[in-house]
């Protein structure tokens, strides 16, 4: 999933949030948002995706 390759933990329910469905919300978090090691997960990311979208655009 997306949000846990950012960081992001489940942190809690919203019970019914979409009323269409009556559907629970999965609300995610990440602490630390501001420090170097956040920082450096971000830029692996970047890298990955750099690399892929590199390798794609030469096939």
């Amino acid at each position: 999933m997306l949000y846990y390759r950012f960081g992001f933990q489940p942190a809690g329910i919203r019970k019914n949030y979409y009323t269409e469905t009556n559907e629970d919300a999965l609300v995610m978090w990440v602490d630390d948002i501001d420090t170097d090691d956040y920082a450096a997960r971000l830029d692996a990311l970047e890298a990955r995706l750099e690399s892929t979208v590199g390798r794609d655009r030469r096939r």
